[in-house]
């Protein structure tokens, strides 16, 4: 399903407000071929899978914030947002081991001749993953779109979701910073296809100038 003349590896950043359909054009890239490394799959396993992480965040925040060597996520939320400085100290301790993990699976990928590794990141920008993509893709939705998909799929109260929104980049910051815009605000079936243009787009765009690799493109119907 890729153009045969791309690079070798194309590292894809994809980013995306809650609700805006970011993990289901994931999951068609996925179903493409690529290789999609979920930054919150990942945070997951290094808080169970790798004692040196969950060595070091229980030296810094207590020992009980593991239980039988798993980092329990509520309770070292709670420690770090109650200490000085906290949320910092936990940030740069977990995203080493977080860089690591993904790094260690980008050469597993390219070991195995993957061509695409799309790094899936709700912070993309904020944890600074943006910097080690070719290209950074952003799906956006209409504001009431997202809080009508996130109500369906969490059971959250309105003020709950309009919270966790704002605490996001909006959809113009997000327009500014990315290469690629994938505007979802219609079915799957038109997702579908925005998603699969967007990756042919992306590798032909890659394979031009260096000159041209930070022009916009979208992947949306005109009004």
């Amino acid at each position: 399903m890729f153009i045969k003349e791309a690079a070798a590896l194309i590292i894809i950043g994809l980013c995306g407000r809650s609700g805006s359909g970011k993990s289901t054009v994931a999951e068609f890239w996925r179903r493409m071929g690529a290789v999609v490394i979920d930054a919150d799959e990942v945070c997951h396993y290094v808080y169970s899978e790798n004692s040196s992480c969950v060595s070091e965040l229980c030296e810094r925040f207590g020992s009980d914030v593991a239980v039988d060597g798993v980092i329990v996520r509520p309770i070292l939320a709670k420690r770090a947002y109650g200490a000085e400085g906290g949320i910092a100290i936990l940030n740069s301790i977990a995203h080493k081991y977080i860089m690591e993990e993904i790094e260690k699976r980008i050469c597993d990928a390219k070991q195995n001749g993957t061509r695409v590794v799309i790094i899936d990141a709700p912070l993309l920008f904020e944890s600074g993953l943006d910097k080690h993509c070719d290209i950074v893709t952003a799906v956006v939705s209409s504001d009431a779109l997202q809080v009508e998909r996130l109500k369906i799929r969490d059971d959250k109260s309105l003020e709950e979701l309009n919270k966790r929104l704002s605490q996001q980049l909006n959809n113009e910051e997000l327009e500014k910073r990315c290469q690629c815009i994938i505007a979802n605000n219609g079915s799957i079936a038109e997702l579908r296809q925005k998603a699969l243009r967007a990756m042919f787009g992306i590798q032909l765009k890659l394979g031009c100038t260096n000159r041209n690799k930070k022009r916009r493109f979208y992947v949306k119907k005109k009004c």
